[in-house]
């Protein structure tokens, strides 16, 4: 062979794996868009001790990556056993592949949220990661869907859940959105897709959306999405006090709790935040349970 063909063949064999590789990846990262609804078995749903008119809520990005993940799960149970939420939104929940553990089935243990529906949102070859929803009280149905446009090395997407509560059945959607500011990337639509699947959940209640927005405060596309829906947000009765997330030395607050009035005819009454802060999570060695911070609050929902 002359030098130009076995250069060519040296470059050239790389990169058709390369390519191959990530075809294969593009194929295989879009999964099933049904959400898993299930009850974990032995998991009895611990006594409500707030008062009868309180729901205590929670939102915590578990971070999906392999590293040091059993003592990232207790740590995280502990931190969020003190909150004792009634229901639990979840982000960057991995699962199966290399992994042959079950964070769901895990938290919903240790926390007393026997009611579960999960939304593997990406297949990344070695694991699938997505969202979950975790209720004290019975999930009644669940939705999910994939965002339409997305950054070629990511997916995202929204899980709504609606649960019978004592309060009365109690519409809730987790979200993650991608991380890319700027409609060019396409942001905007998938705000405006969020906002679609409120409309219809709105007409028969209000509405409780939290998760991992990629956004913070002052974001062009978070507060257009802000104004047009007229969300309450959690941040504006109880300012918050740090970031929510920490990674390669940027601190950015991108968690949120919003909460979204009622529609519909008569209209429902409306849900207040009493109380509501950024979770500092305990570091144990030097490790913590996350790159992100949990929120929590605690909402007053009149029964309907």
């Amino acid at each position: 062979m002359t030098f130009r063909t076995t250069a060519a063949l040296i470059v050239g064999i790389p990169l058709l794996l390369v390519v191959g590789l990530l075809l294969t990846y593009w194929s295989f990262r879009r999964y099933d868009t049904t959400a898993i609804v299930r009850e974990l078995p032995h998991a009895p749903s611990t006594p409500v001790t707030s008062s009868e008119s309180d729901l205590k809520i929670a939102t915590f990005n578990l971070y999906f990556s392999p590293a040091d993940r059993k003592a990232r799960f207790e740590i995280a149970a502990q931190t969020l056993a003190a909150l004792s939420p009634d229901i639990l939104f979840l982000q960057e929940v991995a699962t199966g592949g290399i992994h042959n553990d079950d964070p769901i089935q895990y938290l919903g243990s240790q926390l007393g949220l026997p009611y579960t529906t999960y939304f593997p949102v990406e297949n990344l070859l070695l694991f699938k990661q997505g969202l979950a929803i975790l209720s004290r009280y019975p999930i009644e149905s669940s939705t999910a869907r994939v965002f339409e446009k997305n950054q070629p090395i990511e997916t995202k997407g929204y899980l709504a859940a609606s649960i019978r509560t004592p309060h009365g059945l109690i519409h809730t959607i987790d979200v993650h959105l991608m991380n890319a500011p700027g409609a060019r990337f396409g942001k905007d639509t998938q705000f405006h897709a969020l906002e679609s699947a409120l409309q219809d959940l709105r007409k028969s209640g209000p509405v409780i959306v939290a998760g991992d927005f990629n956004a913070e405060p002052g974001d062009s596309e978070l507060e257009s999405f802000l104004a047009r829906s007229q969300a309450r947000n959690l941040y504006q009765s109880f300012p918050p006090q740090g970031e929510t997330r920490f990674t390669w030395g940027n601190e950015l607050l991108l968690d949120y709790i919003l909460v979204f009035d009622s529609t519909g005819k008569p209209a429902h009454p409306a849900y207040q935040f009493k109380s509501g802060n950024i979770v500092k999570t305990q570091e144990v060695n030097g490790l913590l349970a996350s790159d992100h911070l949990p929120v929590s609050a605690v909402l007053n929902v009149p029964s309907t």
